[in-house]
């Protein structure tokens, strides 16, 4: 709401706040950044490092299922994609 503070931004259809700049009133907000906040926070409290992958894999599921990925679940479909990207290039 910083941008609604400065002036710097109109409101939409859906009554959320857009920057001026956007010649197109008809956009629409993805999801808030409260939530890909929240995003981050779930696959953080593992307390291990969270790669940009894993980020974006979480971000993807959560927009398809409205549902979190905690870090145990990204982990595994990272690690499973590893093995089966090492196996496709292994040549037979």
């Amino acid at each position: 709401m910083e941008c609604a503070e400065e002036g710097t931004a109109v409101t939409n259809e859906q009554d959320e706040y857009i920057p001026k700049w956007v010649p197109d009133r008809q956009v629409q907000t993805w999801f808030e950044l409260a939530t890909f906040e929240s995003i981050v926070e779930v696959l953080k409290a593992a307390g291990q490092p969270v790669t940009l992958q894993m980020v974006i894999m979480a971000v993807k599921y959560y927009d398809k299922r409205d549902a979190f990925l905690d870090y145990e679940e990204v982990k595994a479909v990272t690690d499973l994609w590893s093995v089966l990207t090492k196996v496709r290039n292994h040549p037979t």
